[in-house]
């Protein structure tokens, strides 16, 4: 089991238990860092663009882009263009989060998930531990960071 801790600032721990010695890796949460992670969308659109014009197409005039005429009225569906824009953006996130993991806790994302004794396999925990560093990255806070209101309030 392991837990994020904020230091101070932008400096946070993330703590674990090894065979039975608690181990802890300090970083720091930079800017470079969150500017990465609020790029996925800019990328991803990017990507599939890129991909598009390889092919030949424009984002405009692509066979994601299903255009139909009812009478006089125009209707441009581009739900399946915004679903391939989607999924790319799942895969750019996994890049990003695995080479800011790799830069800021120094291992790659496949030798820190059993080293802070997490199953490799279970989805939903491999989720969540990015959730969570993703939020203290973009954030600045920990997940699990009460705020009290001030008495002025």
């Amino acid at each position: 089991m392991y837990k994020f801790k904020k230091i101070d600032g932008d400096k946070f721990i993330l703590m674990y238990e090894k065979d039975k010695e608690k181990k802890q890796i300090e970083f720091t949460r930079t800017i470079k860092s969150a500017n990465r992670l609020q790029s996925i969308d800019s990328e991803a659109r990017f990507r599939v663009m890129k991909e598009l014009t390889e092919q030949g197409y424009t984002m405009d005039n692509n066979p994601f882009v299903v255009i139909k005429t009812e009478g006089n009225k125009t209707i441009r569906d581009e739900s399946n263009l915004n679903y391939l824009i989607e999924k790319e953006k799942e895969t750019t996130l996994a890049i990003i989060i695995t080479e800011i993991i790799q830069e800021v806790l120094g291992m790659s994302f496949d030798d820190l998930i059993p080293e802070i004794g997490e199953n490799p396999t279970d989805q939903e925990a491999l989720i969540k531990f990015i959730q969570e560093f993703a939020y203290i990255l973009r954030k600045g806070e920990t997940s699990d960071t009460v705020k009290t209101p001030s008495p002025n309030n």
